[in-house]
C-alpha cells in the first residue's frame, strides 16, 4: 500500500462518515487497499464503524467509517 493511500483515506473518513465503497472509490483504491490504509491509521487514530447510518457521499444506509476525534 502507498502511503497516500493511508493519508488519503485519513482525509475523506476525517471529514464524514463514508461506506467503503465511496472510500475506495474516491481514494482510487480497491476494498482491500482500503482494509490496509485502516490498519495503518488505527495505529494512530480511532475509526469509529458505525452500522445503519447514511454515507454522506452516496446516500446509502449501511455501514460507514470515520474517525472519533478527541473531546
Amino acid at each position: 500500500m502507498m502511503p497516500e493511500t493511508a493519508s488519503l483515506v485519513t482525509g475523506l473518513i476525517m471529514e464524514r462518515p463514508l461506506c467503503l465503497n465511496c472510500i475506495g472509490i474516491k481514494a482510487s483504491a480497491s476494498a482491500a487497499a482500503v482494509q490496509v490504509a485502516f490498519a495503518s491509521i488505527r495505529r494512530v487514530l480511532n475509526i469509529a464503524r458505525a452500522e445503519d447510518v447514511r454515507c454522506r457521499a452516496c446516500g446509502n444506509v449501511g455501514t460507514v467509517f470515520q474517525i472519533n476525534r478527541p473531546n
